[in-house]
């Protein structure tokens, strides 16, 4: 069963990809769907793929590219569940913290090759070569709509008008209370204390703190400081932080991608992990010069738990 869409990619391209099922939340989709995109622009190949936010309908990237979203993305979903129990065509299915290295790994091109249509499902499909190339035009194509780019972007043009420094701050609670034991997880107080350290150690310039979430923000608990609390939607809110100058936030995909397609320096909080793991390389008052770097390609994939090859994911399905 060829998805749909796929034939007519089929004749303008030589192989397709098809990513059958989105993993995880804004983030995650999106760096899948960027390291796939850049792929695909390297090889020439298709892609068909879910939309990186539940908001957006079906579209058209590039002239390869197809997001499918509603009974399109449903059809798509489901002629890859056919294809598990009638296998027309290959499927490389990636478990939890598993990740495959397109770029290094000459299987996968073969293999799209000789078969036309190739089924992707999981989370770290990766492209570092790839991506870092094609950077520019992966930012471009993914970037949400312009209204949408305009109203962030407004917001933090101004704010600019009354400081000097600002600094995007993505406090990201609703799973991390509970997810790898609650260590991703920083309240109010916590946030708090690194961005008046932040404040000082930029002193005499003035610094503005753009702060986005995923659930309500108290913006009394940050008296004392210049803040912001922004509510748009989660796509709006990335492109915020991606507007600033700098980022601090827990380990995410969100924060790392608004890093990558902005250019902006990043520091993560993660003093809580490495207290546990690793105490010497704890940092709890990140220096600006030290402690921030932009998120690049080749980040993508630090935190998987394993590499796998093309022959271990077809052999398992053997």
């Amino acid at each position: 069963m060829v998805p749909l869409d796929a034939r007519s990619l089929v004749n303008r391209a030589r192989s397709v990809i098809v990513l059958a099922q989105s993993h995880g939340r804004l983030g995650n989709r999106l760096w899948t769907l960027a390291n796939l995109l850049a792929y695909a622009i390297e090889r020439q190949f298709a892609l068909v793929a879910p939309p990186y936010s539940d908001a957006l309908k079906s579209l058209v990237l590039t002239r390869r590219t197809r997001l499918l979203g509603g009974w399109a993305g449903k059809l798509n979903a489901l002629a890859y569940r056919v294809n598990l129990k009638l296998p027309l065509f290959p499927t490389l299915l990636l478990k939890e913290g598993e990740l495959l290295d397109l770029d290094h790994d000459p299987d996968f091109e073969r293999l799209a090759r000789l078969r036309r249509v190739l089924f992707l499902s999981g989370f770290y499909f990766a492209a570092p070569k790839s991506l870092k190339r094609h950077r520019e035009a992966i930012i471009s194509t993914l970037a949400p709509g312009s209204e949408v780019l305009r109203r962030a972007r407004n917001t933090v043009s101004r704010c600019s008008r009354c400081t000097d420094i600002q600094i995007g701050v993505h406090m990201r609670r609703v799973d991390y209370r509970t997810f790898c034991d609650g260590l991703l997880f920083y309240t109010d107080a916590e946030f708090y204390r690194v961005m008046q350290h932040l404040a000082e150690r930029f002193r005499p310039r003035t610094v503005f703190f753009n702060l986005v979430s995923d659930e309500p923000i108290d913006a009394t608990a940050f008296r004392g400081l210049n803040v912001k609390v922004h509510q748009g939607s989660p796509v709006e809110d990335m492109y915020v932080l991606a507007s600033c100058n700098y980022i601090i936030g827990p380990n995410s995909s969100f924060s790392h991608w608004a890093s990558f397609c902005g250019a902006v320096p990043l520091h993560v909080l993660d003093w809580k992990t490495m207290d546990r793991f690793s105490p010497n390389d704890a940092v709890y008052y990140p220096d600006p010069d030290r402690h921030f770097r932009v998120f690049e390609a080749a980040d993508f994939g630090n935190h998987s738990s394993r590499r796998v090859s093309v022959r271990e994911l077809l052999q398992r399905l053997a």
